[in-house]
């Protein structure tokens, strides 16, 4: 019984040494990915210029679960959006996509 747990356990070893190992992205990647719009100074889609021949990722991603306040606190998992709202709305995310 305990010489087929560790037979089972080199097997599985084995295999996973063999897999091939797993990148974040082809070596010659045409993808650009590019975090927009977190520190609230007027940048608009329009600002970063987009190449046609690569394939393009605005990131806004900026979320936090604490209140803006002076004073913040938690809240509990309820989660503000924390960039650029007036410059990076979902008309102007429509609007950039229909344009690239």
């Amino acid at each position: 019984m305990e010489s087929s747990k560790l037979f089972i356990a080199l097997f599985i070893l084995q295999a996973l040494l063999f897999l091939p190992s797993i990148e974040g992205a082809p070596t010659n990647s045409n993808l650009f990915r590019e975090y927009i719009g977190a520190e609230f100074n007027n940048v608009k889609f329009s600002d970063v210029p987009i190449n046609p021949n690569v394939e393009f990722h605005f990131i806004l991603s900026f979320a936090i679960d604490y209140t803006t306040s002076s004073s913040p606190s938690p809240t509990n998992g309820k989660f503000n959006i924390f960039w650029d709202t007036d410059n990076l709305s979902p008309s102007q995310v429509s609007s950039i996509k229909s344009e690239h």
